[in-house]
């Protein structure tokens, strides 16, 4: 086993690698310590042939190259690919200058190896900056501090160059998109000693890009890390790690409600295509074959209107004014819809209990869109302080009934959707290695998806065959982004009919989730390809993650190269393949629509029983 990784994000200086692992290498022999230098490089001349070259001689390098629909987040996002990659017992990184001394690079790894620290901070001495550097350095230095407690040991907490345990990344999803990693990782990582090391080297803002732009993009981000890991419900239980359990599926006994008026208010119903508008028509019937008389209120039923992924009704309104609801039991309202759930929530919210419906609020994701920064996170926080109106509130994962922890009376319950089980496992060739690894993708072709970082990973590699299925607008852009890359083994065919679905997911292996923001909760495309036995391999969101469980792969969001290494490495493993397609199939087997239909018909049956 390796006992240190060196991650170095550079572009276009093979010389100064090559001469900085060199000294390294000769550093970690007199100490006897086993090494490796992970350059991920983002440059597009020959540099990372040199490097390859080298590292055939015998140079301890791993090379990953991102080619340019790869690079994500600049910088900060290779570094969060070079992390990943690791696997040693102590990570380092440095800087991409290489401003500092292998020495003093060995005595920030040393003081990590003998136990006195969890993580050590590089700090440069040498002052070599004009004041148009140091001013935004040192405000960007001491807004860190303010904000966060774990960053105020340290006098450069964005340093460049640090070395932590292996188990200080333990479980940590960095989304560090051109911002600083150490940040990330004071902030969510599991450490508890930390120290600082002295070394000769220029301190500086990424490159000396210290421009007003940038300086306030990293305060921004440090905001929207603030509001995430100290007030956000949902990023407060990731930060703590904190971990739901799966209530038990066991059958529902005793009395069940009957007859009731049932409205089911959300978004989409069919004859829109979308994983909500399906799951919410499956359960109306589910809840009709109990007796219940279920009617639907969608954005069609009044105007709506979109700017990108943001999208707008007055349904919302047009419930509440037109008195659709004075002979209705239950409402049951699926959001967030900005502009709708808010909306219906305050105005029963307001009303006295016996003057209106039960209503019950299902809470499907969190809001999440990359334009609105900070706005997306003060909304989900307002969505959460009125859910306090409704009588209950259904979560789909346990991820997500940990940010509705506020309500101790016990109205949060958490009923995962299901999934039909077929015959089309029944018809799986087994993958033995002799052909490409299959890769299906099924879903809305919309920015969030993530479809492009899934393309851009499958693109020319001789071990994996991607096959994109489903319509939407980014559809015309990911044939001209399949076409741009020539990947030949990528196809993008666009919307199928349901039995055509059940045909690829008996010719496919993985089924892939690649989605980039928590707009994606629960992922039912995954059940219905892991119930086919396909391995689900899906971004590591709250939700998502509870759904693939242990049966498949995780990769952080926007880590395309991540993502590529983990298909490749199942291409390569027909084992690994097999068992967690056995794995995948025993998992879809607990989420049936049995479960789903117990589970409400149980918060009927609590809602409609007489209160004292």
């Amino acid at each position: 086993m390796i006992d240190i990784d060196v991650v170095c994000a550079t572009s276009a200086q093979p010389t100064s690698v090559v001469l900085f692992a060199k000294h390294l290498e000769q550093r970690f022999a007199e100490r006897g310590l086993r090494w490796r230098m992970i350059v991920v490089d983002d440059g597009d001349d020959e540099s990372v042939e040199v490097l390859r070259r080298r590292a055939h001689e015998g140079l301890p390098l791993q090379i990953f190259h991102r080619r340019p629909a790869e690079r994500v987040g600049g910088f900060s996002g290779a570094i969060a690919e070079g992390l990943a990659a690791s696997s040693a017992q102590v990570v380092a990184v440095v800087d991409p200058d290489l401003t500092i001394t292998p020495e003093s690079l060995v005595t920030l790894v040393e003081s990590v190896l003998s136990g006195r620290s969890d993580l050590v901070v590089g700090v440069p001495v040498r002052a070599a900056m004009t004041i148009r550097h140091r001013v935004p350095l040192a405000l960007t230095t001491a807004a860190t501090k303010c904000l966060f407690r774990e960053a105020r040991r340290f006098r450069r907490p964005s340093s460049d160059v640090f070395a932590c345990h292996r188990d200080v990344l333990s479980g940590v999803v960095l989304s560090p998109e051109r911002f600083r990693v150490l940040v990330e990782i004071l902030v969510r990582g599991r450490w508890r000693r930390g120290d600082e090391s002295e070394y000769d080297g220029a301190a500086r803002l990424r490159s000396g890009r210290a421009t007003p732009r940038t300086v306030l993009l990293f305060l921004s981000r440090l905001v929207r890390l603030w509001l995430d890991t100290r007030v956000n419900p949902m990023g407060v239980a990731e930060h703590r790690r904190e971990r739901g359990v799966w209530p038990d599926a066991g059958p529902l006994t005793g009395p069940r409600s009957t007859g009731l008026e049932v409205l089911m208010v959300a978004s989409e119903v069919p004859p829109v295509v979308s994983g909500v508008a399906r799951s919410v028509d499956r359960l109306g019937t589910e809840l009709a074959s109990l007796g219940h008389r279920v009617t639907y209120r969608s954005s069609r039923d009044a105007w709506r209107g979109s700017l990108g992924e943001f999208r707008a009704t007055t349904l919302g309104w047009s419930l509440l004014r037109r008195r659709a609801l004075d002979r209705v039991d239950v409402v049951v309202l699926h959001g967030p819809v900005p502009t709708m759930s808010e909306v219906v929530l305050l105005g029963l919210g307001l009303r006295s209990r016996a003057r209106r419906p039960r209503l019950v609020y299902v809470h499907h994701f969190d809001v999440e869109i990359q334009f609105l920064g900070v706005l997306s996170l003060l909304y989900n926080l307002v969505n959460r302080r009125l859910a306090g109106c409704a009588d209950h509130v259904v979560v789909t994962s346990p991820s997500y009934a940990l940010a509705q922890r506020g309500r101790a009376d016990g109205s949060v319950s958490v009923v995962p959707w299901g999934v039909d089980m077929t015959a089309s496992v029944g018809r799986r060739m087994p993958y033995t290695g002799d052909r490409p690894l299959r890769v299906l993708f099924v879903g809305q072709q919309r920015p969030y998806k993530g479809v492009s970082n899934l393309i851009a990973a499958v693109a020319g590699s001789s071990k994996l065959q991607l096959t994109v299925v489903g319509s939407g607008p980014l559809e015309a852009e990911h044939r001209l982004l399949a076409l741009r890359l020539g990947a030949d083994n990528v196809e993008v065919r666009g919307r199928v009919d349901d039995s055509g679905l059940d045909s690829l997911f008996a010719d496919h292996d993985v089924i892939a989730l690649p989605s980039v923001s928590r707009l994606e909760a629960f992922g039912m495309v995954l059940l219905e390809g892991m119930q086919a036995g396909c391995v689900p391999v899906a971004s590591d969101l709250p939700g998502v993650r509870d759904v693939v469980g242990d049966a498949g792969v995780l990769v952080p969001p926007r880590r395309v190269l991540t993502l590529r290494n983990e298909l490749e490495a199942l291409a390569d493993s027909p084992a690994d393949v097999q068992r967690c397609s056995d794995a995948s199939i025993e998992r879809a087997r607990t989420f049936s629509w049995e479960r789903t239909r117990d589970g409400y018909e149980a918060v009927l049956t609590q809602l409609s029983r007489p209160t004292d």
